[in-house]
């Protein structure tokens, strides 16, 4: 069966990929520079959205390893404009691509990039962030620095392992499937295109065809030179939410990547860390972000979930 999931992952990933073809014509795209606290680098993002100026806004964040307009991202952008043309004309629709930093690395960015959003509007009313995949737990550590915003928290996340690392992990001991070889050459180049490379770069000499995850979290930990603690805390869920913040959990259940009982074990463990209200849809679909391929009908919860305010 788990064949048949991959192969079907595959079908809807050309189809979203190569086939849909479907643009959001309210989406402009804008360069955003700007310097972290305490840093004198001046940093570069692209930032799609539909320039409402409304004080309502739904952040997009995609999965893998660094930032992008996903194909998933461009097509629920462009259905949930089409579908829902009058509940999105209230809100902000935000894709924050920057492919030259790492998802674990970036959560002080967005953040800064909302904060600077709250003062240009006024003050926001409504903080909406989907996360696809990985995206799920960079939502958490975006929204954790956002507790002190007076206004409606909500994460999405959807098809996203709630401990990264643990999940990848779960791959290396297979003889064949090893989906963890694949991430170690996303993360590889994430790194070989890094805006600090030139200070990065001798950590990534010693690299084989065939490594996996024992290898990514050496990379990753030499990197930033960090401990195992820090690296296992970036890359899972952050809990650390205010109690008004909903969470809701939306997920394929023949998901080929994502292994659901690493999840609940993972979320059953910090389960005294959790303040806050957190909700499971289980959908009966095969995929990993994109059970959207060939239909608008995964926009019901999304946004259900929108409007429960």
């Amino acid at each position: 069966m788990l064949i048949f999931y991959v192969l079907t992952f595959i079908c809807q990933f050309l189809y979203i990929n190569y086939n849909f073809d479907k643009k959001n014509p309210n989406v402009i795209k804008t360069n955003y520079k700007y310097k972290l606290k305490n840093d004198d680098v001046v940093h570069s993002a692209t930032v799609y959205h539909t320039n409402r100026n409304v004080k309502k806004l739904v952040f997009f964040l995609s999965g893998a390893y660094s930032l992008e307009y996903h194909y998933y991202i461009n097509k629920a952008m462009a259905d949930l404009d089409v579908e829902y043309t009058s509940l999105m004309s209230n809100y902000e629709l935000i894709c924050y691509e920057k492919t030259d930093k790492t998802s674990f690395d970036i959560y002080d960015d967005i953040h800064n990039y909302i904060l600077h959003l709250n003062g240009k509007l006024g003050n926001i009313e409504e903080l909406i962030l989907i996360g696809f995949s990985a995206g799920g737990v960079i939502a958490s550590h975006v929204m954790q620095r956002c507790k002190d915003l007076n206004c409606k928290k909500k994460i999405i996340t959807y098809d996203t392992p709630w401990q990264v690392h643990e999940n990848v992990d779960f791959f290396k001991n297979n003889l064949i499937y090893r989906f963890d070889i694949i991430f170690f050459w996303k993360v590889y180049n994430v790194y070989f295109n890094h805006f600090n490379y030139d200070e990065i770069k001798h950590n990534l000499l010693n690299k084989k065809w065939n490594s996996g995850s024992d290898e990514i979290t050496q990379l990753i930990k030499s990197v930033h030179n960090c401990s195992f603690e820090s690296f296992y805390n970036m890359t899972g869920f952050n809990f650390d939410q205010t109690e008004n913040t909903e969470v809701y959990n939306i997920y394929s259940k023949y998901d080929p990547f994502i292994i659901r009982e690493i999840s609940d074990r993972f979320i059953t463990s910090n389960q005294d860390k959790i303040k806050f209200g957190v909700n499971n849809i289980e959908k009966n679909t095969i995929g990993h972000c994109s059970d959207m391929a060939f239909s608008t009908d995964y926009l019901t919860d999304i946004v259900k979930i929108i409007l429960r305010f």
